[in-house]
């Protein structure tokens, strides 16, 4: 799915653009892993992955699964999280981590962008 970042997100070329997908809720604290994530279904694998511009994002699926066939479980209803860093700032914290890089930006705006 392509998502164009709204017009008041301006994003620079040393920028580092990082997704997360929400994988799991335990205990009623939301899973968060970083993309690419890489799930193996028997003998198939499936990879949630994406790309990016300066004005948008684009989340995908590959792998050896067949696409077509793939269960609603796994293209439905899925969340993601985008964040977008000055490149000083993701030398320093931890981009693999979600809470990290939320307890590192000082302008915690979030937005739904779909």
């Amino acid at each position: 799915e392509l998502i164009i970042f709204p017009d008041n997100i301006e994003v620079f070329d040393t920028d580092v653009v990082v997704a997360y997908i929400l994988t799991d809720v335990v205990d009623g604290l939301d899973v968060w892993e970083p993309l690419p994530q890489t799930l193996f279904l028997g003998d198939e694998i499936l990879l949630y992955g994406f790309n990016h511009t300066a004005v948008d994002i684009l989340f995908f699926l590959d792998g050896t699964v067949d696409l077509n066939n793939l269960s609603p479980d796994f293209t439905d209803n899925i969340i993601f999280r985008v964040a977008i860093l000055p490149a000083d700032m993701a030398e320093n914290v931890n981009i693999n981590s979600l809470e990290s890089v939320m307890s590192a930006l000082e302008n915690k705006e979030i937005m739904q962008l779909n």
